[in-house]
């Protein structure tokens, strides 16, 4: 085997390997909001330049040739996976979320595994057709090429639409001022990139029917762009996962994803489940009740949302008796009576509560709202 080792396969050679090593790092950094599908973006990148080097150098090894692309559908949905968790790491991706947005590339997988079984089973005599293998080849390859383009530039499309809506999004509690603001710069940085290949991909498909090019050098402009792309990343990329991280929690080592999940499912059981009228409800209880633990509902509370769990359930008592203070439908029971339905063990914590929260006592909220009727 003699191999072509001029300088551009050099080139490609090198970035495929450094695509690799930095892809396979990023996949033990748990702390990068995103790390494993930027991971996963990164060991697209690498195979699909070690593909070209493949055949460019002259190494012809058979593996790369089974599933072409394949590997490619990962880059558009992967960029979006990232920077949405980049952007909103309070927010958990499901997997049911994480297959459907990798629905394409995992059905152009099986679509090759089902060609490649096909010409297995039709070359040793299994199947008895005149159905050649070359067939559905070429059915594969005519929408293949143009198609990854398509999916490229449309999660490009989505991606860009997700950078500006977090110029305007709420402060992010996992995450610290400053690295919101390195958030943008670098998702910035990531979009122009990724937007001059999805000027110059499209441009590589059409080249060949405007100039007399050999089949495969007309993938050299791109590759080498996506090259280019992969040192660039492997710097920057590796510098902004070390410096974007989220927060530590210093109470419990709660997983920095889920606070926001469990925070919905502590409001669930206050608002729909009412919880908070029975006077007998603890930390332990509600722990038996949500399915969170105990020490998870104190972190959760205390780290994320500036409260202790005391808090949090009289917050909702009082936002009840308010509503049944100046109800119709309660004015036969005493300002006692209304203050124990809604959980309180005794009037005097009722009172002291109320009068924390509001500034004024429940006879006052009473009068006050009773002039507003009128």
């Amino acid at each position: 085997m003699n191999l072509d080792l001029q300088l551009i396969n050099l080139l490609i050679g090198l970035g495929a390997l450094q695509g690799l090593i930095f892809g396979l790092i990023l996949l033990f950094n748990r702390k990068h909001p995103g790390a494993v599908f930027l991971s996963i973006f990164m060991l697209t990148l690498a195979y699909n330049s070690f593909e070209t080097f493949n055949w460019s150098s002259g190494l012809n090894l058979f593996v790369t040739d089974l599933f072409p692309f394949v590997s490619i559908y990962l880059l558009g949905p992967s960029l979006f996976l990232y920077l949405s968790s980049l952007q909103y790491p309070e927010r958990k991706i499901s997997t049911r979320y994480i297959f459907l947005i990798y629905a394409l590339p995992i059905g152009q997988l099986f679509m090759r595994m089902l060609a490649v079984v096909y010409h297995v089973l039709w070359m040793n005599d299994y199947i008895q057709t005149e159905l050649h293998p070359d067939y559905f080849n070429k059915i594969y390859f005519s929408y293949s090429e143009p198609l990854s383009v398509l999916v490229f530039i449309g999660f490009f499309v989505a991606s860009v639409s997700y950078h500006r809506k977090q110029k305007l999004a709420r402060p992010n509690r996992l995450l610290s001022k400053e690295n919101q603001e390195k958030v943008i710069r670098w998702t910035k940085s990531l979009l122009i990139a990724m937007g001059i290949l999805t000027i110059l991909w499209p441009l590589t498909l059409i080249a060949p029917t405007i100039f007399d090019l050999p089949e495969n050098e007309k993938y050299y402009p791109v590759e080498l762009l996506l090259v280019s792309f992969i040192y660039w990343i492997a710097f920057a990329g590796y510098y902004q996962s070390r410096q974007i991280q989220l927060k530590t929690s210093r109470l419990s080592g709660v997983d920095e994803i889920e606070p926001e999940a469990e925070f919905i499912k502590l409001k669930n059981c206050m608002e729909q489940d009412k919880l908070f009228l029975d006077p007998e409800l603890n930390l332990n209880k509600l722990a038996m009740q949500s399915g969170i633990s105990s020490k998870v509902i104190s972190s959760t509370l205390n780290q994320y949302h500036n409260s202790t769990f005391n808090d949090f359930v009289n917050g909702y008592r009082i936002a009840e008796a308010q509503s049944r203070l100046v109800d119709p439908a309660y004015q036969h029971l005493t300002i006692s009576a209304i203050a124990l339905e809604c959980g309180f063990n005794s009037n005097a914590t009722f009172q002291r509560v109320f009068k924390s929260k509001l500034n004024m006592t429940p006879k006052e909220y009473i009068a006050i709202q009773s002039k507003k009727v009128v």
